[in-house]
């Protein structure tokens, strides 16, 4: 398991939710699927490929390269009962709670298997949570988040530093746990360069995730996967404090 631990510069900035989404070509042609075929125009000329929206080929462009993902994998933060985690966080520093929050994971990688994929982008967010309703937002519904940090993974090996990030954009357009499907954007710039990611298509998700014993809170991906969540009240009482003065707040 990928380990990084997380401090970052202080920054600030608002963003305004923009989304990219993939669509048809526009051919009135149907795909011919049998490897080694040329499609008719305005067919997916790719082996198994096929026109329908959301079907095409996902990626994440780092330093001028794409590197195809084909599942984004999605959970929060559980604690050793399966219930989400909260935690109050410290955005200014005065060692006082501005916000209940839980902490979200979202992973968009090559293969089924965030564990074994080589190539990846790891976001992780804190969501506040509606403390009227004492229920956990999930993250597209959610009208601001805090980045905690971003990962990338290119050949397996980390290829920026979350120490040096300086602007970051997330945005969800469609969150679909019935039909699987999650259609999102999010930009993370480095001083190695920015990743962008532009993903539509099949959602693993949303999962508890736990933190793999031994990491600390901060850490971005030291994590492991256990039980497919539903919505659900939230035991405010059991909220850890944290204290992350120095986090991009992102606001829709």
């Amino acid at each position: 398991m990928k380990k990084v631990f997380l401090s970052l510069a202080a920054l600030a900035f608002v963003a305004t939710g923009t989304v990219s989404c993939s669509s048809d070509d526009g051919g009135s042609a149907p795909a011919d699927d049998t490897p080694g075929n040329d499609d008719t125009p305005g067919g997916d000329d790719t082996p198994g490929g096929d026109d329908t929206p959301g079907t095409e080929s996902n990626v994440f462009n780092w330093d001028g390269a794409d590197y195809a993902v084909d599942t984004t994998t999605t959970g929060v933060i559980v604690d050793s009962d399966s219930n989400i985690q909260v935690y109050e966080l410290d955005t200014d520093g005065d060692g006082e709670a501005d916000e209940i929050v839980s902490r979200w994971i979202v992973i968009s990688h090559e293969g089924t298997d965030f564990q074994t994929s080589s190539n990846d982008v790891w976001t992780n967010i804190y969501v506040p949570v509606d403390l009227e309703a004492q229920e956990v937002l999930w993250p597209h519904e959610a009208t601001e988040y805090y980045l905690l940090g971003t990962e990338v993974y290119v050949g397996g090996e980390s290829v920026a530093d979350p120490d040096t990030i300086s602007a970051f954009d997330f945005a969800i357009d469609v969150w679909d746990e019935d039909g699987e499907q999650i259609v999102y954007t999010t930009s993370t710039t480095f001083a190695e360069g920015t990743v962008n990611v532009d993903f539509d298509g099949f959602m693993d998700g949303p999962y508890g995730f736990t933190l793999t014993s031994g990491t600390s809170v901060s850490s971005v991906n030291a994590v492991s996967k256990s039980i497919q969540l539903e919505k659900g009240n939230v035991d405010l009482n059991n909220a850890k404090k944290i204290n992350n003065a120095n986090m991009i707040k992102v606001v829709k």
